[in-house]
């Protein structure tokens, strides 16, 4: 490196002679190293350490560090007694200039250290390793020109060498960790990075402690990772630890300090939190400009993202001279074949775009494409977004033909991507990833449905759909092998701990020790997914991605495929169907691809989901047994089904698998083509979360041998009961909202003993575990699940939404933050904390160590299900959760089936106590008495419901008021339409 600039006192000579001879020593020890003529070197270094005593004094910074360098070039020359020696005095200035205890004392102290460790390897280790320096500076200097993937090869070489020689634990191999992972990073390798970072955190906050500038350098490559992967909840923390860190050890007036709050700005500007991203890049601008002059590369990253921070503000005037500026500059400093021109051209296009001026950014979204795939390749993420940025282009001109090869570049290279990284990441992780990339899809769509061509884009949406499913269930099964026990029981130890936490309200002198002791859970709870997902990664690749002619052909003859999908629509022109409102820019749309066997895929445009979204929650606000829910009903049935008629056939069985606002509403319940009929008369209807697994759910066997039966029940639970606190924990000042407390639920005993009769009739050597009372708790029904074929849970469920919601039955009590992670933050982290089932001891408040009632779907997921045919939740909104864009909800009921559950019955809203039971006992009688498969069994039974409940006196009391069609003998979907079924409907 440079030495420090000067900024001592003045001297006899004058200083701009001093400073002139000074920077002369400088730049001939520099060449003279280069030329590796040591001796020589040195020699300059000791005439520029004689000016710097005139200039600075005896005991300054720049004195210092001219003599480690002197150090270093003894020890190229192999003379080990006289670096030792000059190493000695570093260390004794440095003490006096910082304390005995300032990282900068630990650094020469271990470097006096490293020297004596030279000293005594042989002449072969010592060659090796000069060869492994050389390598790390010709992989650095391929990374300077914009070569990151050629770098990569003579950086693990350096690194290999350095781990042997040097040892695991060495700081030296830390940092070649570190840029052999960010040269990965730049790669698009992330799924390989991501390992070095952590092991290169490790050895630092092991040998250097927390409060060192390696260290958070180590923590800021894994944010910017985090970053890369659309992860920016885990970044901010970093980062801003990161700021003040540097701060403490370097100042607010370096480099480094600059680069901290450029990507803590960076950050804030990706969340769309402008206000905090100003400052920090006007700040770090400013800086740069100073300390590093305006022909750096830094100082071009910084206009670049100012430009960027005004142009989402639409201050075009402002954004356009920035972007020229920082492109003109990286074309000067960095030449004309680097990725970060290719960025900027990408970014003045973009610009240009934006303001209409779309034939003059489509030759600089080329030019961007052409030297992403030269330098970076066709399977990196940033070649990926040129192509999706010049595909939108063509979009916007109704060049679609231009488009469509584009995007579906864009898409194959993604699918790689994600199929890459995953492998190394959470399930919350995934999802952020995931998110990052979907405009190039929904930009697909768009095009697809300009041209009639949407049913050639299936496959893309195939593998799209329910991906980050798909891999967190196969990795659980996974799991599920012997070596990899230990670590799925640490999960679920640890998730159980942070969902503890979580259902607590700490007192107000706890509050800060609360929270840390949720952030390290949290942490660790990611740590051990990402560590699951990497050991089982091998398992998960193996399963191949389904393809449309699988699916068609593993459906039955007389079943039928309603793939629903949302997603954002952007074209010069919008046709919109009868029922939209006025035409906007960009539009959430709705479409739906048929699938059956024998037939083409079609794909049918069914509009925007404003409006559905809005039927949805008329219909929800009375659940059918309104005036106003009657009218919503058959206007979804007009916008989402009749559409569809055509593609559809005469089928027996439609499987749909819901998208956003459908996944809240029971497709069997919609209006049938008769009056006062309902879609459940014509067809049996299931949901099939994740069409992509359906061909290997369908090749398995349905069923295990009848010997095989075994029941657990779950019911009349003491929600009351008293927790006991293991030994050796500490008890907390945790308390609980009152909003969460449960009422006992009287029929539920009728109901399991109902359903254990049935069950004892047609299984006579079944084995039958009942819960109940305070025998339900939280280890005993986590213990049992894994044991049984058939899981049948009576009790309480539900779901707490972050947002007010037309559905207000949803909230469990008038609070809008009924328990503590109902904050925005929080919930981010942990959808699956919104969801939960009631178990003994709810209403008890809760401590850690101990369990407290609440099965959370986050603690579902982690278990071993694998062996479960059918799990009955027989609760309230045990189908709700969050809603993901194209994962469905994140809920009970996902959790379930992610766990290993090949069929789970949930219901979509609070449900009758009575009519609950009646509709179990002959949902159950159907199953195993009458020998029907799970699907039809359920429908048999909500279909006696619905035309035989009003003799039953099962209408809902009390009646709505409003309550449509007074004289209809049947009984509105409030009563019968509650429960869905998903998964294997056989």
């Amino acid at each position: 490196p440079a030495p420090p600039d000067s900024a001592g006192k003045p001297t006899e000579e004058p200083r701009q002679q001093l400073e002139q001879r000074r920077q002369e020593c400088w730049t001939e020890a520099a060449r003279l190293q280069q030329e590796g003529k040591w001796p020589e070197a040195i020699a300059a270094m000791r005439q520029a350490l004689d000016t710097e005593r005139g200039l600075f004094g005896d005991a300054s910074p720049e004195v210092a560090y001219t003599l480690s360098s002197i150090a270093r070039g003894q020890e190229e020359r192999k003379a080990f007694s006289d670096a030792e020696s000059i190493w000695r005095q570093v260390l004794e200035l440095i003490e006096k200039l910082h304390g005995p205890d300032d990282w900068r004392t630990g650094d020469a102290r271990r470097a006096l250290e490293a020297c004596r460790r030279l000293a005594g390897f042989s002449p072969e280790q010592r060659s090796r390793l000069e060869t492994a320096a050389r390598q790390m500076l010709e992989a650095e200097a391929l990374f300077n020109q914009g070569k990151p993937r050629d770098a990569i090869g003579p950086a693990r070489q350096s690194v290999e060498i350095q781990k042997e020689i040097l040892g695991p634990k060495s700081l030296s191999y830390a940092n070649g960790l570190s840029n052999l992972a960010n040269f990965l990073l730049a790669a698009g390798r992330y799924a390989e990075a991501e390992p070095l970072l952590r092991e290169a955190i490790q050895i630092n906050r092991d040998v250097l402690g927390c409060k060192h500038p390696a260290y958070m350098a180590a923590l800021n490559n894994l944010a910017g990772m985090y970053q890369l992967t659309g992860d920016c909840a885990r970044a901010e923390p970093l980062l801003k630890e990161a700021v003040q860190v540097v701060a403490e050890c370097y100042g607010q007036r370096h480099p480094d300090y600059a680069t901290a709050l450029n990507n803590l700005g960076g950050l804030y500007y990706t969340e769309g939190e402008h206000r905090q991203a100003e400052p920090l890049f006007l700040q770090a601008l400013e800086l740069r400009k100073e300390l590093i002059g305006t022909k750096h590369p830094d100082y071009a990253t910084s206009l670049n993202n100012l430009a960027g921070l005004y142009e989402s503000t639409r201050d075009f005037a402002k954004a356009e001279p920035l972007y020229r500026k920082a492109m003109e500059l990286r074309r000067e400093v960095l030449g004309t074949d680097h990725p970060d021109y290719a960025a900027s051209l990408n970014n003045l296009a973009g610009l240009y775009r934006a303001t209409g001026r779309l034939k003059e950014a489509e030759p600089l979204y080329r030019q961007a494409v052409e030297i992403d795939r030269r330098v970076l390749g066709e399977k990196h993420p940033g070649y990926a977004r040129s192509l999706n940025n010049l595909a939108a282009l063509y979009r916007l001109m109704g060049e679609y033909a231009k488009a469509e090869p584009l995007y579906h570049q864009a898409l194959e290279a993604i699918g790689t991507i994600l199929d890459d990284t995953f492998a190394v990441l959470s399930e919350r992780q995934q999802l952020a990833m995931t998110r990052s990339f979907r405009q190039t899809l929904d930009g697909s769509l768009s095009v697809a449905i300009e041209r009639g061509s949407g049913p050639q884009w299936y496959p893309y949406v195939l593998a799209w759909k329910g991906s980050v499913f798909a891999r967190q269930r196969q990795t659980r099964l996974a799991a599920a092998r012997p070596e990899l026990a230990p670590l799925l029981a640490e999960l679920q130890e640890t998730t159980g701990k942070l969902a503890t936490l979580a259902f607590g309200i700490p007192a107000p002198e706890e509050q800060q020790s609360w929270r840390e002791r949720v952030e390290e859970l949290s942490r660790q709870k990611e740590d051990l997914e990402a560590d699951l997902s990497r050991r089982s990664a091998d398992f998960r690749k193996s399963r191949q991605r389904a393809s449309p002619e699988e699916l068609q052909a593993a459906l039955p003859d007389d079943a039928v495929l309603v793939d629903f999908l949302e997603y954002d629509r952007a074209g010069p022109q919008q046709r919109d169907l009868p029922h939209s409102k006025e035409p906007v820019e960009t539009q959430r749309r709705l479409i739906a691809f048929v699938l059956r066997a024998g037939s083409p895929v079609a794909a049918v445009d069914l509009g925007p989901v404003a409006p559905i979204r809005e039927a949805i929650d008329r219909w929800r606000a009375g659940l059918g047994d309104s005036k106003a829910g009657k009218e919503a009903g058959q206007q979804l049935r007009d916008w989402v089904w009749k559409p569809l008629e055509a593609h559809l056939g005469k089928p027996r069985i439609v499987l749909v698998s819901p998208d956003g606002a459908l996944a809240r509403f029971p497709p069997a319940a919609l209006p049938g083509e008769a009056a006062d009929s309902y879609l459940i008369e014509t067809c049996a209807i299931a949901v099939v979360p994740v069409p992509q697994l359906l061909p290997e759910m369908l090749s398995a066997s349905p069923a295990k041998p009848a010997g095989d039966a075994s029941l657990l029940l779950v019911g009349d639970v003491d929600y009351d009961a008293p927790l006991e606190a293991a030994s050796g924990k500490d008890r907390s000042g945790l308390t609980r909202s009152e909003t969460i407390q449960f009422h006992n639920l009287e029929n539920t005993r009728g109901e399991i003993l109902a359903v254990r009769d049935s069950f004892e009739l047609a299984h006579e050597n079944g084995d039958v575990r009942v819960l109940r009372g305070r025998q339900a708790g939280e280890e005993a029904v986590r213990r049992e699940t894994s044991r049984r074929r058939f899981l049948h849970l009576a009790t309480h469920g539900f779901f707490a939404p972050l947002e007010p919601d037309a559905d207000a039955s949803r909230n469990t009590g008038s609070s809008k933050e009924p328990y503590a992670l109902a904050s925005r933050e929080f919930a981010a982290f942990h959808p699956g904390l919104l969801s939960a089932l009631a178990l003994a001891g709810a209403n008890r408040p809760p401590q850690p160590g101990v369990d407290d009632g609440l099965l959370t779907a986050e603690e579902v997921a982690s278990l071993d299900l694998k062996d479960v045919e059918l799990a009955v939740l027989s609760a309230c909104e045990t189908g709700l959760g969050s809603l993901a864009a194209g994962e469905g909800v994140l809920g009970l009921q996902r959790a379930f089936q992610v766990a290993g559950a090949r069929t789970v019955v949930a219901s979509l809203w609070k449900v009758n106590d009575e009519a609950t039971r009646v509709l179990m006992e002959r949902f159950y009688e159907n199953l195993w008495s009458k020998k029907l498969g799970k699907l039809e069994a359920l429908r048999q039974a909500q279909l006696w419901m619905l035309r035989e409940g009003p003799d039953r006196g099962l209408r809902p009391i009390p009646r709505k008021p409003e309550s449509a069609n007074e004289s209809s003998k049947k009984l509105p979907p409030l009563v019968w339409a509650a429960f869905v079924l998903s998964g294997d409907w056989r």
